[in-house]
């Protein structure tokens, strides 16, 4: 590039010494390699009138944290034991929360397949944040609803039916009364619900299970305007 661009002067910095050295030799020998030879433009570029210096910066000067790793590299060279120094706790704090999430998830796939299978329907696996953190609000009321529709322990009568609170899972109608009939099948409810659904890009046929594996913040709107129209506490 010097050679090209016809400077006048130029310098060549690197941190590896031996390399300087090899280069600065101008000499070709029977055991010259590609290196050496590509040192005749060092030649080639005096003679054209542009003088290249070679200079060498040690790649650790100044740099704590080098001089410290290139201490410890030369007592595990030059010693055969190991030298004793402190771990910050910060150093292994995400191993362990990433070993205890897989633990968690290993557990959840064998758990569900013998009980919790709707809720799974809806949460395959678990991320390493809440559904609900990159939402651009948080209104608990909200979320609340929409945890409890997610894991099914919500006021539905087939749910409180289940779990011996009432005597009979149906509806008003005389339908199982489940979170899929509330929200697409009841003629007692305003069921406008499907329709806008419909319109944000869900496509047919609908159920509340593929609605709650990620839900939107436009869905969570629906929802609780749906509920709330309707007269219904899940």
């Amino acid at each position: 590039m010097a050679i090209k661009k016809k400077f006048e002067n130029a310098i060549i910095f690197s941190d590896s010494s031996s390399a300087i050295r090899k280069i600065s030799r101008t000499g070709v020998s029977i055991d010259s390699n590609l290196l050496t030879l590509r040192t005749s433009l060092l030649i080639e570029a005096k003679t054209g009138g542009c003088d290249i210096a070679l200079a060498w910066v040690p790649g650790h000067a100044g740099i704590q944290g080098n001089v410290v790793a290139d201490t410890l590299a030369n007592i595990g060279r030059q010693l055969n034991i190991p030298k004793k120094t402190g771990l910050d706790n910060r150093d292994i704090f995400n191993k362990i929360k990433d070993n205890i999430l897989q633990t968690f998830k290993n557990d959840w796939a064998q758990i569900t397949r013998s009980k919790g299978s709707s809720y799974r329907s809806i949460q395959e696996t678990f991320p390493k944040v809440n559904w609900f953190a990159k939402l651009p609000y948080k209104n608990r009321r909200h979320i609340t609803t929409i945890i409890r529709m997610r894991t099914g322990h919500c006021s539905t009568n087939q749910h409180l039916y289940k779990i011996k609170v009432i005597d009979n899972p149906s509806c008003e109608c005389g339908q199982i009364h489940s979170l899929n009939h509330i929200f697409f099948e009841c003629p007692i409810n305003n069921n406008k619900i499907y329709q806008e659904l419909i319109k944000i890009g869900y496509t047919a046929p609908l159920n509340i299970e593929g609605i709650l594996r990620k839900p939107k913040i436009s869905v969570i709107e629906l929802i609780n305007s749906f509920l709330t129209s309707n007269n219904i506490r899940l």
